[in-house]
């Protein structure tokens, strides 16, 4: 498999002081570089990203092979388009539950529309959270 300029490069670590990884999301190809890991993702996927410090915890929910994507993400090459953003542990938490119960269900998350993640994003930064609502929101 051959990768043109536009494949998505995601970092990937695991030291002491920041963990990357994948948490969904298929990748074409691991690379080794400088870092660590890098990821290569050909054409369009739909990528949850998180990276895991020793204070602060961040989660990127987002669309890989946009042509002339508009939101950079620390650690993510070129840019992609943001669907859904988590800034904080019970944030990323709450997303990364929301996606394991897509996935459970069946659920490609490369079907799911720009409208169902900005009311996912809403969601996650209400005080009450539940898995009901994520099912309410595939029923609209």
């Amino acid at each position: 498999m051959t990768f043109s300029p536009m494949a998505t490069a995601i970092q990937l670590r695991g030291d002491d002081d920041l963990t990357t990884s994948i948490f969904y999301g298929m990748s074409d190809r691991i690379r080794s570089a400088a870092l660590g890991d890098v990821a290569l993702i050909q054409g369009s996927e739909t990528v949850l990203y998180v990276i895991s410090g020793q204070y602060r915890n961040r989660a990127f929910l987002f669309r890989t092979g946009v042509v002339k994507g508009r939101d950079t993400i620390p650690g993510v090459y070129p840019d992609v388009q943001l669907l859904v953003s988590a800034r904080t542990r019970t944030m990323v938490h709450r997303l990364q539950t929301s996606v394991k119960w897509l996935k459970s269900k069946g659920i490609d998350l490369n079907t799911l529309d720009d409208d169902f993640y900005a009311r996912l994003q809403a969601r996650i930064e209400e005080k009450k959270f539940s898995i009901a609502f994520i099912q309410k929101l595939l029923n609209r």
